[in-house]
């Protein structure tokens, strides 16, 4: 993996979305869908109640990549340079030379493969620029919509982690899934 990876992500484009660097003035985008219980229903954070709490992502984001942790990339429409969600790294394993990802898709764009194609495109990057070997993946046990991601992308079940994660206090169980590139088409 290139040394300073996560400390500026490369711009990658799909035939709909441009996945690129979070910036502070997608703090609105942000603020419209992560304001919506829906929406972290399914995360480990909790619904942003103002602006600032979108802003405040935006800088965590900003403040690991000053320290080559890694981030997500923000996923903007082609059509209308609006940000409708993140996607990206949530650990790197330099031992195994994994990475874990995650995402999270506006509700109101929800359904239109739009999550599939970028993460297609970050798998493709992650596999071949980045010689990754292995991409892992969780979702809650009664997370559908998200499985249903991780089995279009061609990622196979590892079962269920019991009490595999603290999420917002509680030990919960996961869905566990990994592909490895030499099982990626």
């Amino acid at each position: 993996m290139k040394k300073d990876f996560f400390r500026k992500l490369p711009i990658l484009e799909t035939e709909r979305i441009i996945l690129r660097n979070i910036h502070l003035n997608d703090y609105s985008d942000i603020f419209e869908y992560a304001s919506i219980e829906e929406t972290s229903k399914y995360t480990t954070w909790y619904p942003h109640k103002s602006p600032s709490d979108s802003r405040e992502f935006i800088k965590s984001q900003i403040f690991s990549q000053s320290l080559n942790k890694p981030v997500n990339w923000a996923m903007e429409l082609k059509k209308n340079a609006k940000m409708i969600g993140t996607c990206g790294f949530m650990s790197f394993n330099d031992n195994s030379s994994s990475v874990e990802i995650g995402y999270v898709l506006s509700p109101f764009h929800q359904g239109k493969g739009y999550m599939t194609e970028a993460m297609k495109r970050i798998f493709e990057y992650t596999f071949i620029d980045l010689d990754i070997n292995e991409i892992i993946a969780h979702c809650f046990v009664e997370n559908h919509k998200s499985e249903n991601v991780m089995v279009r992308l061609g990622m196979k079940s590892q079962g269920v982690k019991y009490k595999f994660r603290n999420i917002k206090g509680k030990l919960m169980d996961l869905k566990a899934y990994s592909l490895q590139k030499n099982e990626w088409k």
